[in-house]
């Protein structure tokens, strides 16, 4: 009848009210439908614009700007609250480009920023106020202790896809941190990074370590302890002793400090050994790490050779033929060179005959050099030339000077030559001061 509001079944609210009879000519035991003029609510209706079905099924529903929806809350704080787990297969987010504006990148700088404060994120565990005790425990961030950059408009929340490209950019940071490593480990590992080996960058450090043992131009120490002794080398004669303290005197013994006094095993036949190819080739472009030379010293101890003059650092920018030159002393007044040909090839074109040629080294005056009596007037070396049959004269670089002509001894002069082609020549002089 007119005028009986009808009431939701579940609900038991008031959905609108009848302005007019259900009349009885209609059969209502047939499935055919009548209608009648009824007031409904507006809470209860929905317009055109704003609740519509398509013709493809679609579902579509329009509020306004303030409008909110919830599910399990009657009090929505987002456009769609929902208390509760939600399932699905994957989410979205919009982003083509098309629907953005104010497009702007980050920078590295930015980037690195980012990295930090991920750093400083503090991971925790909880159960939202409406869960029960025994509910399982969930895991994230809490936002108040949140960066800015990845919380929602009103900072309650936390944006998921915000976070996500937060911890992108900190992945990116990182990788440009661990790529940075890598390189500097790599050039550190081949020796670029210091225009020749790890060790070659030691020694211009002032520091040598072979076989264990380290070398230092100088040392400087409040307190230095030994308990096998001090091994020093004689300014003559380059021979080594020991100094020890025996019975409160102090002492010395030829050779090095070896499980305390050592005597010196001299060797009449010294010979240097070098490791790996001779010549040896090497592509242009490529660093070169030299293998070094060993020989046997008096002690019976195999120890690697000194290298003349930094020879080992070989520049392969160019196509052309360097040596590398040994010198060895065994400490029992014996000494040798030997060397190494390095030669640098561009294997994209045709090699030209190299110059693997050294300069002959012409020593002035005697050798063996012996002076009679001993003096107080200077020792002067006579020297020596060099000639190369491509290049033609050669400097001559001269080691193992000053010698003391007052003090009975046999000592050493060292000389070297080097031509344009990189290939080096030695020679020595034998100066004996006699009583």
């Amino acid at each position: 009848e007119a005028g009986i509001g009808m009431k939701a079944t579940s609900s038991v609210q008031t959905v609108g009210i009848a302005l007019e009879p259900f009349t009885s000519s209609v059969d209502t035991t047939s499935t055919s439908t009548a209608s009648i003029l009824v007031f409904v609510k507006h809470e209860y209706t929905f317009s055109p614009n704003q609740f519509a079905i398509t013709e493809q099924g679609n579902v579509a529903i329009a509020m306004d700007s303030l409008s909110k929806v919830g599910i399990g809350t009657t009090t929505p704080d987002y456009k769609l609250t929902v208390i509760g787990d939600v399932a699905a297969e994957s989410f979205v987010n919009i982003s083509t480009r098309s629907a953005k504006k104010e497009i702007e990148y980050i920078t590295d700088l930015d980037k690195t920023s980012i990295l930090d404060k991920i750093k400083t994120l503090n991971v925790a565990t909880y159960l939202y106020n409406d869960e029960a005790t025994s509910s399982p425990r969930r895991m994230g961030l809490i936002a108040e202790e949140s960066p800015a950059e990845i919380l929602s408009a009103s900072g309650k929340g936390v944006d998921i896809y915000k976070f996500a490209t937060y911890l992108l950019a900190g992945i990116q940071a990182e990788d440009t941190r661990i790529a940075s490593l890598e390189t500097r480990v790599g050039l550190l590992e081949s020796g670029s990074g210091t225009g020749g080996s790890f060790t070659d960058y030691l020694a211009s450090l002032g520091a040598k370590i072979v076989g264990g043992v380290a070398e230092f131009k100088g040392v400087v120490s409040d307190s230095i302890e030994s308990k096998k002794g001090i091994t020093t080398q004689d300014r003559a004669t380059n021979a080594y002793y020991c100094m020890y303290m025996e019975g409160g005197v102090m002492k010395s013994s030829v050779g090095k400090c070896v499980d305390g006094i050592t005597s010196s095993v001299a060797s009449s036949s010294l010979v240097i050994k070098i490791i790996g190819d001779n010549p040896s080739r090497i592509e242009k472009g490529t660093s070169y790490s030299d293998n070094g030379a060993t020989f046997v010293n008096h002690l019976g101890e195999t120890v690697y050779a000194d290298v003349w003059n930094n020879s080992a650092v070989i520049v392969t920018n160019s196509v052309g033929t360097s040596t590398v030159v040994y010198v060895a002393n065994d400490g029992a007044g014996n000494t040798a060179t030997s060397t190494r040909t390095v030669v640098v090839f561009d294997p994209s074109a045709p090699e030209s005959p190299a110059d693997t040629t050294p300069p002959v080294i012409t020593i002035v005056g005697d050798n063996p050099l012996t002076i009679v009596g001993t003096s107080t007037v200077p020792f002067t070396d006579p020297g020596a030339t060099a000639l190369d049959a491509v290049s033609g004269a050669s400097v001559v670089e001269v080691s193992g000077l000053p010698i003391d002509p007052s003090v009975v001894s046999t000592s050493i002069i060292y000389y070297a030559s080097r031509d344009t082609a990189g290939n080096w020549a030695t020679s020595t002089r034998t100066v004996i001061i006699s009583e």
